[in-house]
């Protein structure tokens, strides 16, 4: 792969330490660790040729065409990057887990945290499994949040500093798992970019690492039950931000924590943040959010040219050919849940919704829709007229017909008000106005 753009030669350089270890003290937060805590807390366990030799041991066969290949091709390296010689060093990494085709990354907030000092963050894709992945991609920040240590990047430009259109992306996922199905005992794969058992300390050396546990406990954090998962898989500093899947190949949690109690020399075990912590971020960028107020990322310099069916003459707008046998819109058999599972299946059927809550999650089934049209949803309080919906329009990209779900909800977290809610969905299609599709009521009571 030609690589203008990062540089080759990155001698010297750690991979980003996982989060410190915690024991029992809640004043120990993720992201707090520098190299002597990593050197303290992984010489405290075993020296770096046993745990070496533990994660060799351990690694599962990912050979080709096997399902751990196949799921370990959604696990990324995500580098911080700094300019460096007209183009850009690694200073550290970490992993991270791609849940979206179009570009949508998983990871710890500690592997993106400001305070490391990176100018960009890099992507690198695993194309062969004994090879490290090649740098293919930068990437920005959409939503963050710190006390859970999770983070949501989105791919904005492919390694030559050119801007990619999410849409054409196609990149593996995988699908998400419910931690809440856990039980001790049960098997977890971990797959991640640790530098533990690589040759050197170039972060574009850094081959992908498959270990193998099973849950070992739960601790109950955050406010949640089973807010991080216990392991006895490995986890090292790399590992951050990565993937743990279960047996059936689905994401439930997020590698976070390496060496629980660094203390007790012969005894470790590690943390993973169960993916229901997750689930408002990814909702949120995937509805377009972003901590930066921004709105969803749309690529606003792709090449006209690539798109054969709509060719655009210059100093034309580009219009979206639609069928009108096809194009007849319409949402129906609303319904209403005071939440969603890691699959997007309402958690229940309730009409009205109770009081207290800060959001709740509308159901509409939808026939007659073309991709590529602009929709938007709403959730009108009819006393005050405020929208608790998603203000940003977005580009229709679900198919002709379906199901679909958003959220009404409010910023700060507040209790929404009581009352009724109006629910609107509007289409646009390109030339044309905006005109609701679908309306019904609510009331919060």
């Amino acid at each position: 792969m030609k690589l203008p753009i990062w540089l080759l030669s990155l001698v010297g350089v750690l991979a980003l330490l996982g989060a410190a270890a915690c024991g029992d003290d809640d004043d120990t937060t993720a992201g707090d660790d520098n190299d002597e805590t990593q050197e303290e807390s992984q010489g405290d366990s075993m020296t770096d040729e046993e745990a070496a030799a533990s994660a060799e041991e351990e690694a599962q066969d990912i050979g080709a065409g096997s399902d751990t290949a196949t799921i370990a091709r959604s696990v990324v390296q995500v580098f911080e990057l700094v300019e460096s010689g007209g183009g850009y060093e690694a200073i550290g990494w970490g992993s991270g887990t791609i849940i979206d085709p179009g570009g949508l990354i998983l990871t710890n907030n500690h592997v993106i945290d400001p305070s490391i000092g990176y100018d960009e963050i890099g992507i690198g894709l695993l194309e062969e499994t004994d090879r490290p992945p090649e740098p293919a991609y930068f990437a920005e920040v959409l939503v963050t949040d710190a006390d859970e240590d999770l983070a949501v990047l989105q791919i904005t430009r492919d390694n030559e500093n050119n801007e990619v259109d999410p849409k054409t992306l196609d990149l593996p996922t995988v699908p998400l798992g419910d931690p809440e199905d856990l039980e001790i005992g049960d098997a977890i794969r971990v797959i991640g970019y640790p530098g533990i058992g690589n040759l050197d300390d170039d972060p574009l050396n850094v081959t992908i690492t498959v270990t193998e546990g099973t849950v070992s406990g739960f601790l109950n954090e955050l406010d949640e039950d089973r807010g991080l998962i216990k392991t006895d898989a490995i986890i090292s500093p790399g590992n951050s931000g990565g993937a743990a899947f279960n047996d059936d190949g689905q994401l439930i949690g997020v590698p976070t924590f390496f060496n629980l109690n660094p203390d007790e020399a012969t005894q470790t075990l590690n943390g993973i943040r169960p993916i229901f912590l997750a689930l408002d971020q990814i909702e949120r960028a995937k509805a377009g959010e972003s901590d930066s107020g921004d709105r969803e990322f749309v690529c606003t310099t792709c090449d006209e040219e690539d798109s054969e069916e709509t060719p655009v003459e210059q100093g034309e707008e580009e219009i979206l050919d639609l069928d009108n046998t096809q194009f007849n819109p319409s949402f129906s058999n609303f319904s209403f849940s005071t939440g969603i599972d890691a699959d997007g299946v309402a958690l229940d059927n309730v009409d009205p919704v109770p009081a207290g809550l800060p959001q709740f999650v509308t159901f509409t089934d939808y026939a007659g829709m073309v991709d590529g049209v602009t929709f938007a949803t709403y959730c009108i309080h009819d006393n005050t007229g405020t929208d608790y919906g998603f203000p940003e329009y977005q580009t229709w990209a679900f198919g002709a017909e379906g199901t679909i779900y958003f959220f009404c909800f409010t910023e700060d977290g507040s209790p929404l008000p009581t009352g009724s809610y109006s629910i609107r969905v509007t289409v646009t299609p390109p030339g044309g106005d905006e005109t609701p599709y679908g309306e019904t009521t609510v009331t919060v009571q």
